[in-house]
C-alpha cells in the first residue's frame, strides 16, 4: 500500500508462451478437437488437408498417430506433414500403417511457430 506518496512500478517480461495450434482428426477425416483450425478435408486413403488461418510455412509440424476413442480401430502407424499450395499454406498430412502403406488413421497435428 502507498499512503500519500508517489510509487513507481516496473514490469519486466522475461518471455511468454504461445499456445501451439493443434488438430485432433478421426480416421474418417472428421474433426475431434482443435485450436485454430479453419478446415479439414480428406483427400484419399491416409490423406488429409488441414487449413489454419496463420502462415505455418516456417513452423514446426508434429504428427502423432493414435486413436482418440477407445472404440476406434487402426491406431498404430506413423504420419508425416508438409505445407502445400503456397501462399495459403494448407498442411497435407499422410498417415501410414506399420508396414508403411497409406492407411486411414486418427492423428494429432501440433504446430508450433
Amino acid at each position: 500500500k502507498n499512503y500519500r506518496s508517489v510509487t513507481d512500478i516496473i514490469v519486466d517480461v522475461q518471455g511468454y508462451y504461445v499456445r501451439p495450434m493443434y488438430a485432433l482428426i478421426n480416421a474418417d477425416g472428421s474433426l475431434h478437437a482443435h485450436s485454430g483450425l479453419t478446415s479439414v478435408t480428406k483427400t484419399g486413403t491416409g490423406g488429409y488437408r488441414l487449413l489454419f488461418p496463420a502462415n505455418t510455412n516456417s513452423c514446426t509440424r508434429v504428427v502423432t498417430v493414435g486413436r482418440h476413442k477407445v472404440s476406434e480401430a487402426g491406431s498404430s502407424g506413423f504420419g508425416s506433414a508438409h505445407v502445400v499450395d503456397l501462399p495459403t499454406n494448407p498442411i497435407q498430412v499422410e498417415t501410414y500403417n506399420t508396414a508403411g502403406t497409406l492407411a486411414d488413421r486418427a492423428f494429432m497435428l501440433e504446430i508450433t511457430c
